[in-house]
């Protein structure tokens, strides 16, 4: 009876081995299946969108032989043993028998090494269905415009964006906005399923999360209720502006610019009211042509002391391409979310009027300084009475007046919202050339002369 009950546990544990050493195959199926399912519901014309489904559809038919194959050989492995077991014992199956077989079975999937990383395999595979099928995602998106505004069209209510190079202060003003109780924005338990913010939400009731530190740390504490730049992955799933080196600046269409008030609608409705708030460090890329279809948009972008500005870029970005050589996962979420400014996938800004920021891999303190350069002096010539400036030092000392300046700018009366302010205590970093920082200095200047005044 013993030996019978070894084989039986051992033959389990064996079969369960195979299929969670091979689980990469399964994940693929899956994987496969959706971006055939995906590739079907292209808009494309049908002589791109054919070889796209005859490509996904062989890769699927693939990981379904690969995937029978180890079923198959586990199933075998399994029934051998079961035969080896009748041999040292004849008799019925009894409980004690599909015991051990559920403790052999389940064994490997325990014994497995932990991991590390924030999101289990279960929770990336996931991620990867959802934010790997754009086309899905369209569909998800105009199943909720239907279901949630019923044909109404977009509410046209002033919305306030935050951007800024990363690095300046965005995700606190987003926060701080956030606290005033006006706003509605995108946060984490909108993720994955990004293109249809009310859906996902609607049904996954998770408990209140622990707060964390969030990856770069610098003290900012993440939970689900937390707010973050998540808008960008709705331009990008539809926009072809991204490419090998750079993002470009491109202009919205008409019909574009309809669906982004709508989805700023489903965001709002998703929170039961309020005006939409957003942080995307990607804005500018879009704005030229965002501020001519939404006259009562409002734009904050922040600015930093370049020295330190460029000090901090540099300094994620080494933080960054560490933990993504770590983790793929993590460059993987961070290129889905469209952030491009540091990290292993780092991209240069290319402006329409041709200038931008060089294509070489950011290294020196200089390099980052360039970037700084490139990117404000086309903040400065795009900017028009929709765009406020303002300075990370001004935001720091009169954290209060500049939420209270953004709410006057979209017709809201001001708040007793509290907010300590706080100073910049770092040294200068060391290491740039002095006409570079000449010259970045110059152009910090010209910001602040078109700084938002804050009042007293």
């Amino acid at each position: 009876m013993i030996w019978s009950l070894c084989i039986l546990a051992a033959g389990a544990f064996m079969a369960a081995a195979i299929l969670r050493w091979r689980g990469t195959v399964f994940i693929a199926l899956a994987r496969h299946a959706v971006a055939t399912v995906d590739a079907l519901m292209s808009p494309a014309e049908e002589e791109v969108k054919l070889p796209l489904v005859e490509q996904q559809t062989v890769r699927l038919i693939g990981s379904l032989v690969l995937g029978f194959f180890w079923i198959i050989l586990s199933a075998v492995l399994f029934w051998l043993s079961s035969c080896a077991a009748v041999t040292f014992d004849l008799h019925p199956w009894t409980w004690m028998d599909w015991a051990v077989v559920s403790i052999g079975a389940s064994l490997p999937f325990f014994l497995s090494a932990k991991s590390q990383a924030p999101y289990s395999a279960l929770q990336q595979l996931f991620h990867h269905l959802i934010l790997d099928a754009p086309h899905v995602g369209h569909w998800l998106f105009k199943r909720e415009v239907k279901r949630v505004l019923r044909g109404n069209p977009p509410s046209g209510r002033p919305f306030v964006i935050v951007t800024g190079l990363a690095r300046a202060g965005t995700t606190s003003l987003l926060n701080l906005l956030h606290e005033t109780g006006v706003f509605a924005s995108l946060n984490y338990r909108h993720m994955p399923l990004l293109m249809a913010p009310g859906t996902w939400v609607g049904w996954n009731k998770p408990k209140q999360s622990q707060s964390i530190e969030r990856s770069h740390g610098d003290g900012i504490q993440l939970n689900l209720e937390s707010n973050e730049a998540l808008e960008e992955y709705f331009f990008s799933t539809y926009d072809d502006y991204v490419e090998q080196e750079h993002v470009s600046e491109y202009s919205l269409s008409v019909a574009r610019a309809e669906e982004y008030a709508q989805y700023q609608d489903l965001v709002t409705a998703q929170h039961g009211g309020g005006l939409y708030l957003a942080k995307n460090n990607n804005a500018i890329l879009r704005y030229a042509s965002l501020a001519k279809h939404f006259p009562s948009m409002r734009t904050v972008v922040l600015f930093r002391q370049p020295i330190f500005h460029a000090a901090s870029l540099m300094e994620m970005h080494v933080h960054f391409s560490a933990e993504q050589e770590k983790d793929p996962f993590f460059l993987t979420y961070m290129n889905w979310l469209g952030h491009y400014e540091f990290g292993q996938n780092c991209k240069a800004f290319s402006f329409a009027d041709g200038s931008g920021m060089p294509d070489k891999s950011p290294v020196t303190l200089d390099d980052w300084l360039e970037r700084w350069i490139a990117y404000y002096e086309r903040v400065l010539a795009i900017k028009d009475d929709q765009m406020l400036l303002l300075s990370y030092d001004s935001y720091c000392y009169q954290p209060c007046q500049a939420v209270n300046v953004l709410l006057k700018a979209v017709g809201l009366p001001s708040t007793d919202i509290a907010a300590d302010a706080h100073q910049n205590e770092r040294p200068e970093p060391e290491g740039a050339s002095e006409e570079v920082l000449r010259r970045a200095l110059a152009l910090y200047d010209r910001l602040l002369i078109h700084e938002m005044p804050l009042g007293a």
